[in-house]
């Protein structure tokens, strides 16, 4: 919504994102539950988020992030014969994200290596789940904590209005809970990916490419790929971006 840079070393973001997801397949329920679970639902996302960003001259850059987030389901569930509705289901999540990044010029080249590490905190807030492993109406409301850690290598290149760029890490769940709900796990300075219950791996190897070319001092347009890959989860991600600043 609003990006401003106060001095040469410290600027700050306001955003707000709007997600919709519509849910048709199979769900994961208590290891207790034998019979096959399926959902059918639609998720709605707010979010909104400050974010600080430091220039830290020889020791590169600092993202930080406040994020809080309000997921919001409506439509079924069912085991077996046993089919109930998650109207009133919803996550409150809070998002506290640190990222890491320097720059290094290889040489006289237009090449850029750039590491990156960061950390991210989620606190969630389940509101009315179903309770699978009691009577049809009963839910009840939970709250737990995710930690996850990340790190790896972005290699980039520009030459005068073309630019494209590589990057490859891994994304490391440090705590048992996983992300549930409608989740996003970002996976390094800016990619994030979005999924429903497809967070489950602890460890996730993180890959990108992407392609961008400047039309005009202040117009730019690009293409891109994220891929995210787990033990038995993966996600992959298209975009297709026009950029105009102003």
């Amino acid at each position: 919504l609003y990006n401003r840079r106060v001095t040469d070393w410290f600027s700050f973001a306001l955003m707000y994102e709007y997600g919709f997801m519509n849910v048709n397949a199979g769900k994961a329920v208590p290891v207790a539950v034998t019979d096959a679970a399926k959902e059918d639902s639609r998720w709605n996302a707010h979010v909104v988020g400050f974010l600080p960003e430091f220039k830290l001259g020889k020791l590169g850059k600092l993202q930080l992030s406040v994020i809080q987030g309000f997921d919001r389901a409506s439509g079924h569930e069912s085991v077996g014969a046993d089919k109930r509705d998650i109207d009133d289901y919803g996550l409150n999540v809070t998002s506290l994200m640190a990222w890491w990044q320097k720059d290094f010029q290889l040489g006289c080249s237009n090449w850029t290596i750039s590491p990156y590490a960061g950390w991210r905190s989620l606190y969630v807030a389940v509101k009315d789940a179903n309770v699978w492993t009691a009577p049809r109406g009963t839910k009840a409301d939970d709250n737990l904590w995710v930690h996850l850690v990340s790190g790896g290598l972005k290699a980039s290149y520009q030459n005068g209005a073309f630019g494209m760029s590589f990057r490859g890490g891994v994304n490391h769940r440090t705590t048992r809970d996983d992300i549930p709900g409608f989740g996003n796990r970002p996976v390094a300075p800016g990619p994030v990916h979005f999924s429903h219950r497809a967070s489950m791996d602890k460890a996730v190897g993180a890959f990108g490419a992407n392609v961008n070319y400047r039309v005009k001092e202040n117009a730019q347009v690009g293409l891109g790929y994220d891929g995210m890959f787990g033990k038995d989860t993966s996600a992959h991600m298209g975009s297709l971006n026009f950029i105009l600043a102003f």
